[in-house]
């Protein structure tokens, strides 16, 4: 039989049977194994109450065809849950019940529902998820907490590569806002107010159809905006910023149960610290972002590829990437154009030009001259909404991204410390040109940045410091589906290798941002501080959080921002 003393481990098969009959009876439901080990990860310790009894977290893949869903429950409900920081479930239950709160318990039938990450890869064990429908409930829920000693989560859209809504750290109390979701536009200001799981394709849509306007966003259309206002790099951002720049004001719910709003010119603290830390600051329960005309009526998508017949190079795509930055950083480059450059070996540009085909022709023209001659452009105009329905897919129908077992990493890249051959060598030779992965497949790319807008962004305008970004380069991983995993040791070998990259860019004078919805969770908080928060971001950060949580409360991942010890 397996130690109960570990506190993670895999188990066999006739083990967790035995586990099984012995505890909760048998007839539980047919379990399948993979390996000669379950998919599931049991931490099994000593119950506080009896010898005899024993507490059991499960982490389960998700896949009815792994596992009934009834025994899931019945497995969990039997355990009667975990303690947790101080607090039980049977306390904050109680309390949040008292309240009129709605909640979900492990005893709940939508339980295993309430708590799926979108990553299954990253699937935390919360304690309890309070749905508050008022303010005056996210304050009393706070109370409840406080009490218990849990610590607070905010659920947003649920699309955190790193499953941060549910709290990386086990037996949070997750705040979910579904039902103080809005959406309201004030046509004086032209700010947008938005508040819940509202989604990318949501908010889109609504200014569009209601107003002819159009907002900095991200490309997947079910990415909640809350999280995205960490940061937010889409296709406009070239010209007026990410998600995060445009953020005007925010109404926040703070640990001692006060509800404030800030902004430039009110709790300027809190306004700065949230910008790029929110999650360890408060409950976030309204954000207004400014609104924008759309840059032009027409739109040209294109596509900048080598030619079908040509075998390119390792070099020929240093090549044409290192001739990419060349025209970002010169005197022709123009801001209305957006540029991910894919990393592959047969690396592409794909974006779009804000205007016309006939100012296309000029402005593509000096881009291509940059570019190996083995490289071809195809284009297409349209309207601009029909480009947002391509740069945005799903953004119309409101599509939802299927979940996945997924990793993902990134670093930023400044104007000042530019790619050169050597590192953007390393960059293809860690990533495009790596070896193959055994049980996993890797993609990822390079957002051009830089330009004027970018250029006038101050190191500490905000605790996320990106001023005078050039790059954005992007490096994930995903297994064939969402209940099938990869190994630890592929995870590793693909993080070693672009960090052989991040390595040499930093031997030859680069300093390396960070972005922080596509943040390394492999981060430690040091690390997270130089990459997210770097020079004086991250003390300043420190402080403020001392201020308005010194105790923490809102620190259910490994890397939220820690208080200063008293």
């Amino acid at each position: 039989m397996i130690s109960l003393q570990s506190r993670d481990c895999w188990i066999t098969y006739d083990d967790y049977v035995g586990l099984l009959c012995s505890h909760f009876g048998s007839g539980q439901g047919k379990l399948e194994c993979h390996d000669n080990h379950f998919l599931f990860c049991l931490q099994a310790l000593k119950s506080s109450t009896s010898t005899s009894s024993y507490k059991v977290k499960a982490w389960l893949l998700r896949s009815p065809a792994l596992v009934a869903q009834s025994s899931l429950s019945a497995l969990i409900a039997a355990q009667g849950g975990f303690a947790a920081a101080g607090g039980t479930q049977v306390e904050i239950g109680s309390c949040l019940e008292k309240a009129g709160i709605e909640t979900s318990l492990p005893t709940t039938s939508t339980w295993a529902v309430d708590t799926e990450a979108w990553n299954s890869r990253v699937s935390p064990v919360p304690s309890v998820v309070a749905f508050p429908k008022s303010e005056e409930e996210v304050s009393a829920a706070l109370k409840c907490a406080a009490d218990a000693g849990l610590k607070v989560t905010t659920l947003g859209g649920n699309r955190s590569f790193s499953s941060m809504g549910f709290g990386r750290d086990d037996g949070a109390l997750v705040m979910n806002l579904k039902y103080l979701k809005h959406l309201k536009y004030d046509e004086k200001t032209k700010l947008l107010s938005y508040g819940g799981p509202v989604m990318i394709s949501e908010a889109a849509n609504y200014m569009w159809s209601n107003f002819s306007r159009t907002l900095p966003h991200g490309r997947c259309p079910d990415v909640g905006m809350t999280g995205v206002a960490a940061s937010g790099f889409g296709t406009l951002s070239r010209a007026s910023g990410t998600v995060l720049d445009n953020i005007a004001s925010v109404r926040v719910a703070l640990a001692n149960g006060s509800i404030v709003d800030a902004d430039a010119k009110q709790n300027t603290n809190l306004f700065w610290g949230v910008r790029g830390a929110a999650s360890s600051l408060g409950v976030v329960l309204d954000f207004k972002i400014k609104t924008y005309d759309p840059p032009s009526q027409r739109v040209v998508n294109y596509t900048i590829e080598f030619n079908s017949s040509v075998k390119p190079t390792q070099q020929d795509n240093v090549i044409a990437l290192i001739g990419t930055q060349k025209w970002a950083l010169s005197k022709d480059n123009n801001d209305l154009v957006s540029i991910r450059f894919s990393l592959k070996t047969k690396s592409t540009l794909q974006g779009f030009f804000y205007g016309s085909s006939k100012k296309a022709t000029k402005v593509f023209a000096s881009l291509m001259k940059n570019l190996p001659p083995s490289m071809v452009l195809t284009t297409n105009e349209s309207d601009f909404w029909t480009s947002e329905t391509i740069s945005t897919p799903g953004v119309v129908a409101q599509t939802l991204t299927p979940r996945r077992f997924f990793y993902i990493t990134s670093v930023t890249i400044p104007r000042k410390s530019p790619l050169n051959n050597a590192t953007a060598w390393e960059l293809f030779s860690n990533t495009a040109f790596s070896p193959k992965l055994p049980d996993a497949s890797a993609s990822g790319f390079v957002d051009i940045w830089g330009g004027k807008y970018a250029k006038g962004v101050k190191a500490d305008a905000s605790a996320w410091k990106h001023d005078d970004n050039l790059h954005l380069v992007r490096w994930d991983m995903r297994s064939s589906a969402f209940n099938v995993s990869f190994a630890d040791s592929t995870m590793t070998s693909m993080r070693e290798g672009f960090y052989k990259f991040v390595d040499a860019y930093k031997a030859s004078g680069g300093v390396p941002g960070g972005f922080t919805t596509y943040r390394d969770e492999k981060w430690t908080v040091p690390e997270m501080a130089e990459y997210l928060y770097g020079g004086g971001n991250f003390a300043k950060l420190q402080k403020i959080k001392t201020e308005y949580d010194p105790n923490e409360m809102f620190n259910t991942d490994p890397q939220a921002i820690p208080a200063l010890a008293a």
